[in-house]
């Protein structure tokens, strides 16, 4: 059978982690309490989430199995349990198979593509616009995952984002700004943008969302 074209898939991706997150909250030993915050970290060097805090509601930090090793800050690596369908690099710098392959055909269509606002490799690009936008799908999907799984979450409960330096904040309307404003520059080739939409999602619904722009 024939591999699969690599595509990044962020609608993908952030049903992939929301699951991945929710398993590995589900196997810290919560007690009777329940969960009130967590804390995710991710890194410029990484494209994936790297570690994770679970806050109980009495402002513990959950423990997990007694195999893991807990980070100086208490934290615990994300152990990325499934084998995902989205092609995104773990780190930044790591070869790209779906970012090469939308290169070469759009070179195919234009001659003069500018790959870096496209695919992950460019830091402020559109494909990373999107990378935050799952990041914060994620986010908004990890409460009800969780509560699928039997984990007990409490009224105040939130999900919050830092990098090495700061808590990160992702904006929808915000992230939607600065993409229709990239497209405006990137985006008059509608035969790109097409496969820039097979790249960047899964969903006939989000691929035309993405179009709309």
């Amino acid at each position: 059978m024939a591999n699969k074209l690599p595509y990044y898939h962020f609608d993908n991706w952030a049903e992939y982690l929301t699951l991945t997150l929710a398993e590995n909250i589900a196997r810290c030993h919560l007690g009777r309490n329940s969960v009130e915050k967590v804390k995710i970290s991710v890194k410029k060097a990484d494209n994936w989430p790297v570690d994770f805090k679970v806050i109980l509601d009495n402002n513990l930090v959950a423990p997990c199995n007694a195999h893991k090793q807990a980070n100086v800050d208490a934290s615990y690596a994300i152990d990325y349990i499934y084998t995902p369908n989205s092609k995104i690099p773990r780190l930044a710098k790591e070869i790209d198979p779906a970012g090469e392959l939308m290169t070469k055909n759009a070179r195919v269509l234009d001659k003069a593509f500018y790959a870096d606002a496209w695919v992950l490799e460019g830091t402020n690009g559109i494909a990373s616009l999107l990378r935050k936008l799952a990041l914060r799908s994620t986010a908004k999907l990890l409460n009800k995952q969780l509560h699928h799984q039997g984990v007990e979450i409490s009224e105040q409960f939130s999900v919050q984002y830092r990098d090495e330096d700061n808590y990160l904040s992702f904006s929808y309307e915000g992230i939607k700004q600065e993409l229709t404003q990239l497209l405006k520059l990137y985006g008059n080739n509608k035969e790109i943008k097409k496969l820039a939409a097979q790249l960047y999602f899964k969903r006939p619904e989000n691929r035309a969302w993405f179009m709309r722009l």
